[in-house]
């Protein structure tokens, strides 16, 4: 059993790898979008599952390119006006249990990315510890936990939307980090609270313009609380964390800028100022970044009610930042949920 339970692991991990590795995942089906969840097998302490969603998407003008958030490249992937691989998704996750106290997981997610690699495509790769019934300890790669969806957003079955909406997940670039996180959990009579601690790094690349910005965080913090009482879940959470190195393409200029600075500095104080106000404003590096979020959803098995809002700050004005939120309500009829999403940045 026990060369069983090895051979089944090293299937999996082989799997992931293969489907990270793969370049495109297009399947084409017109304007639908379908989620299919994977049965699980369990052999004894061994879980292996799998999920995927295939969508289609229209896009009918030719001034924008749509993607759904940032990680994915602007380049027209709506040449023939439609699309099946913005949100389309194939995962795969290896769970073993080493009895009461102890788990190893890893998950590979294949997804469209500007930049498709087996570090961005590995979600998760931790090991957790349960030391009391209440508390619950993981190192290694978890998944970013400062929103109401984040452990979802990659799961397109565990929604109703076709996607989580833009104007609010479309440009928030962290999915996971590496680090380690604390998780308290407390029953009290209807609800159930939990606190989550995270700390660490991540890094991860997008495109802007005609370059790509390779970027790494540090001194990422993340502190979320939800309570769920029947079908009533809330949550809120603060994360902040600080980008480490310079997008290569701004360090010409920024370089420019600080020279105009220094060199005009006593002669025209006021030219060295604004060299000074644009050298910062344009910099990528050291830059802070926080998010600050609040947010509810309902769901009764009929009636779904969810909603968001959140603020972000950076200290450079070239980040994206400000106030961010949407508010979605959906009806299921049967396999079919009708449903209307209003969403503002």
């Amino acid at each position: 059993m026990k060369q069983l339970k090895k051979i089944i692991l090293a299937s999996a991990i082989m799997t992931i790898l293969n489907l990270i590795h793969m370049n495109s995942f297009i399947i084409f089906i017109p304007c639908i979008t379908t989620h299919t969840s994977v049965q699980a097998q369990d052999f004894t302490g061994l879980k292996i599952s799998g999920y995927g969603t295939i969508s289609g998407s229209v896009h009918d003008r030719t001034d924008v390119h749509p993607v759904r958030d940032v990680s994915q490249s602007p380049e027209n992937r709506f040449k023939t006006n439609f699309s099946a691989v913005m949100d389309s998704r194939l995962g795969l996750q290896a769970h073993y249990r080493f009895g009461s106290n102890f788990d190893a997981v890893v998950q590979g997610v294949l997804r469209d990315q500007s930049y498709v690699t087996f570090q961005n495509s590995m979600e998760l790769a931790y090991l957790a510890y349960r030391p009391l019934s209440w508390l619950e300890l993981r190192g290694g790669r978890v998944g970013y936990d400062a929103f109401l969806m984040s452990d979802t957003r990659n799961l397109g079955y565990a929604y109703s939307w076709v996607r989580p909406p833009n104007e609010f997940y479309g440009w928030i670039p962290i999915f996971h980090i590496d680090g380690a996180d604390a998780t308290v959990r407390i029953d009290n009579e209807n609800s159930q609270w939990r606190l989550r601690l995270q700390g660490g790094k991540q890094s991860f690349k997008f495109a802007l313009a005609d370059s790509e910005y390779d970027a790494e965080t540090e001194e990422l913090y993340t502190v979320s609380l939800s309570r769920q009482s029947g079908p009533i879940t809330l949550k809120t959470g603060f994360s902040s964390f600080s980008l480490k190195n310079e997008m290569d393409a701004f360090v010409p200029l920024i370089q420019g800028l600080d020279t105009i600075a220094a060199a005009t500095a006593f002669p025209f104080p006021d030219i060295s100022g604004e060299a000074h106000y644009l050298s910062d404003n344009t910099s990528f590096q050291g830059t802070d970044i926080a998010y600050l979020t609040f947010g509810a959803s309902y769901d009764d098995g009929e009636w779904i009610a969810q909603a968001e809002i959140a603020h972000s700050t950076a200290d450079s004005e070239i980040l994206s930042h400000g106030t961010m939120g949407y508010a979605a309500l959906g009806y299921r009829i049967g396999d079919f949920t009708p449903y209307c999403i209003f969403s503002a940045t």
